[in-house]
């Protein structure tokens, strides 16, 4: 794989595993520049899942035969992850994940995980009652079929909310009521046109978003079909997580580049802002909604 930056002599070499090109490469882009502020200090290797699961694991798969990485940053897919983090964990290799954001990831890890973002339960509640709070009472949810998505939507209609329908949307039928509003759930570009559609049908309600179209490119994408839309965010934005992750294990493996395993996880512990659970979970409420476009208009809920 290609080295990204030249480091200094015996410096750690760490693989950054995320999707550098193909529809997903705008998320891709957040790792890129954040190595490129990290400085020379560690030999960053790019693997390239394009954001695919399956994709995911076999370069797991490669990171292991390679042997000789301290660590692992990346994964932004969770099911690529969740493939990914028993084979690191069988190799003794510390993953860090910015922003793979499923529940249960980190208990696969045997204590050689941090996770940087708040997980989609949060995600879930989050934007449900921020529809609530708006004065809807009907609630549809659509998804792209994506396997990942399709679970997550799930989460949305099995929430239960007093006083609140949440209801899978058939395909063909249009959101009714005056109140109502309708949660896409889909990898951002198929998001975009699942937005279109539905406007091109007559829906002009409330439209919500999860956080894989939080990206400046997913607003050009939708155009005005998603203006005015709300969408989930990581509480300081996702950028801001993927940077912190990669400042701290740069800053950790520049002043011993000899750490690994368990000692590696305690000293990215010690650079970090942000404080963990023993099981490698970040200990905040990390998510927010806001209205797009974003940068557009603060928060509109915590």
């Amino acid at each position: 794989m290609p080295e990204y930056l030249s480091a200094l002599e015996g410096a750690a070499r760490v693989a950054v595993v995320g999707p550098f090109s193909g529809p997903r490469s705008a998320w891709g882009r957040l790792l890129v520049d954040s190595l490129v502020v990290a400085g020379d200090g560690v030999r960053w290797m790019l693997y390239n899942d394009g954001g695919d699961a399956d994709l995911g694991r076999r370069r797991a798969e490669e990171i292991v035969r390679d042997g000789g990485y301290s660590a692992v940053i990346g994964h932004f897919n969770s099911r690529g992850a969740r493939a990914a983090l028993p084979l690191y964990r069988a190799a003794g290799i510390p993953c860090l994940l910015p922003l793979a954001t499923e529940p249960g990831l980190t208990a696969l890890s045997g204590g050689l995980v941090l996770r940087w973002c708040a997980t989609d339960d949060g995600q879930v509640l989050t934007l449900l009652r921020a529809l609530v709070a708006a004065g809807h009472t009907v609630i549809d949810v659509v998804t792209d079929g994506n396997p990942y998505m399709a679970g997550l939507a799930s989460r949305f209609v099995t929430t239960d909310l007093d006083g609140v329908l949440i209801r899978m949307l058939l395909p063909g039928r249009v959101a009714s009521g005056p109140r109502g509003a309708v949660v896409v759930v889909a990898v951002h570009r198929e998001a975009a046109l699942l937005a279109r559609r539905l406007r091109a049908r007559g829906f002009r309600g409330q439209l919500a978003f999860t956080d894989d179209c939080a990206v400046d490119e997913f607003a050009e994408l939708g155009g005005s079909a998603v203006t005015g839309a709300l969408v989930t965010t990581q509480r300081g934005g996702a950028a801001g997580r993927v940077d912190t992750a990669v400042a701290c294990l740069a800053s950790a493996l520049a002043a011993d580049p000899g750490l690994v395993g368990p000692d590696l996880i305690a000293t990215v512990k010690e650079h970090s802002p942000v404080a963990f659970t023993a099981a490698g979970e970040p200990a905040f409420d990390g998510w927010t909604v806001t209205r797009l476009p974003l940068g557009g208009q603060a928060a509109i809920a915590a």
